[in-house]
């Protein structure tokens, strides 16, 4: 059976694995050391084999980056066993050195090596830095580097303000059609387990985050909790998705937490959203996902300080939801 090694440095990048998984080869899952990643993968794919390496990030320091590449060659003994009949698959050009290493010996030995550019539309804001325009110093240490990993690795600048290393054009490009998260929800069998008849989803900013736009917190939570509560005096099981950059929900301290549901907040939501028949939002990426159930925003029950802050919030919603926008009911304040 044909081995197929992927290697996924976050989140991000599931959407575009998930497309290409196949149930019928022998998967290889190399992580780097990212714990919301690998609680995905113990808990989605418990029957794969996986590997995690060690993440070497930008340091501006060689004896820290060489001793990071020393390790990094001394485990590539894991994957003598690949051939040509197998074949390896990376998703970032820019920032994986630790992947970068194991790909080029792979390659090496012949493995059929393919990179999907899973952040193309972001890639104008990753702009090659040319070796000219880099200062001695920094010339010196990408010299280094290279001599260190034994193949080509070039300077990035990301959002003008901090360096990564990366490639440029070594390997094959593989366009990926990615799948909607129901159809690949529906290719893995995979069903997250809920309680009770049609289910309510709240995805969680938290509403703490909208503090930099100026808002009533108090009051804010007051609208958010009396909403929800009334759904759950219906009757309706509310399961809870925490934001993965928090470690706070909006319904935090009141009553009404012991009385829902939490999915782990690293979780990819997406991958469960079309279970539920009502989703509830403030504001967030996962607003774009084409879903069955009815979504619902509720940005109306933030109360704002000025209109300014509340014009800036609102901007930002509406970007995130996309398409969406018109089959999304706004929910009222009380």
């Amino acid at each position: 059976m044909k081995k197929v090694v992927y290697f996924i440095e976050n989140l991000s990048q599931i959407n575009c694995f998930l497309s290409l998984y196949s149930k019928d080869d022998e998967n290889w899952l190399v992580l780097a050391e990212n714990q919301p990643l690998k609680e995905f993968v113990r808990v989605v794919f418990p029957q794969e084999k996986v590997l995690t390496v060690e993440r070497i990030p930008y340091w501006e320091n060689d004896s820290l980056y060489k001793e990071q590449i020393v390790r990094a060659k001394q485990n590539l003994s894991q994957f003598e066993c690949l051939t040509a009949m197998d074949q390896c698959v990376f998703f970032n050009e820019i920032e994986s050195l630790h992947f970068h290493i194991i790909v080029d010996f792979l390659s090496c030995e012949g493995v059929p090596v393919y990179v999907v550019d899973a952040f193309k539309r972001f890639r104008h804001l990753m702009p090659h830095v040319p070796y000219k325009d880099l200062n001695t110093k920094q010339q010196d240490f990408l010299d280094t580097v290279n001599a260190l990993v034994g193949f080509d690795v070039h300077q990035f600048r990301v959002n003008h303000t901090w360096d990564m290393f990366g490639l440029i054009d070594l390997y094959e490009k593989l366009e990926v059609e990615r799948l909607s998260w129901h159809a690949i929800a529906q290719k893995l069998e995979y069903s997250y387990d809920t309680v009770g008849e049609n289910p309510a989803l709240l995805i969680d900013a938290p509403i703490h985050k909208f503090g930099v736009h100026g808002i009533d917190l108090e009051a804010t939570q007051d609208n958010v909790v009396n909403f929800f509560s009334q759904l759950v005096d219906d009757g309706v099981p509310l399961y809870v998705k925490p934001n993965p950059s928090s470690d706070r929900t909006s319904i935090d301290g009141t009553l009404l937490e012991k009385k829902v549901h939490f999915i782990q907040k690293n979780f990819p939501v997406e991958l469960i959203m079309h279970q539920f028949s009502s989703i509830y939002f403030f504001s967030s990426s996962t607003s774009s996902v084409s879903v069955d159930g009815q979504m619902y925003c509720l940005m109306d029950l933030v109360q704002f300080d000025d209109r300014k802050g509340r014009e800036e919030a609102y901007e930002i919603l509406l970007a995130s939801l996309g398409s969406n926008y018109e089959r999304t009911e706004f929910v009222a304040s009380c």
